[in-house]
């Protein structure tokens, strides 16, 4: 699971990555919340994952940015 953090005002997206948890015990029901809690890499443009969150993000929005 990934966790986009998208801030339009800065034009700035983040990710979290669920592996970044991987031999830490967190109880299963626990899981989606330890990824907003997980240390966020900002993203930069051209990056894979940082044109995947763009894309959802226009698509959610239907905005052509951030």
């Amino acid at each position: 699971v990934n966790a986009y953090f998208i801030n339009p005002t800065t034009h700035t997206i983040s990710i979290s990555r669920s592996e970044d948890v991987k031999g830490i015990d967190i109880k299963k029901e626990e899981r989606a919340e330890a990824v907003f809690k997980l240390p966020s890499h900002q993203l930069q443009a051209g990056d894979p994952q940082y044109e995947i969150a763009k894309l959802m993000y226009q698509d959610l929005t239907n905005q052509n940015h951030p």
